[in-house]
């Protein structure tokens, strides 16, 4: 399960957390921007570096969620799922 919100990303990972639903939520504004999450997971706020469109795909697909997220944004998220042979619900 996968958690796909509008909300803040502190927001988004307290209320994963609380769910335990895991804290790997990546605010897609810093995904956008071509940035990689840094190994620590718990915060995906921090410092970001240069990101493939593959690496885009594995950062989908090993987050427990994605935060201020826009509609055009959870196309793409879906799209990825959808491709990996996950079944998605909204």
């Amino acid at each position: 399960v996968k958690m796909i919100t509008g909300d803040h990303t502190a927001i988004a990972i307290e209320t994963a957390r609380r769910l335990g639903m895991g804290t790997s939520i990546h605010s897609v504004d810093a995904m956008k921007s071509g940035q990689q999450p840094e190994i620590d997971h718990k915060n995906s706020s921090g410092p970001y570096k240069n990101l493939a469109p593959d690496d885009l795909d594995d950062i989908i697909l090993a987050a427990d969620g994605f935060a201020e997220v826009l509609p055009e944004d959870k196309f793409k998220i879906v799209e990825v799922l959808q491709a990996s042979g996950q079944i998605v619900g909204m």
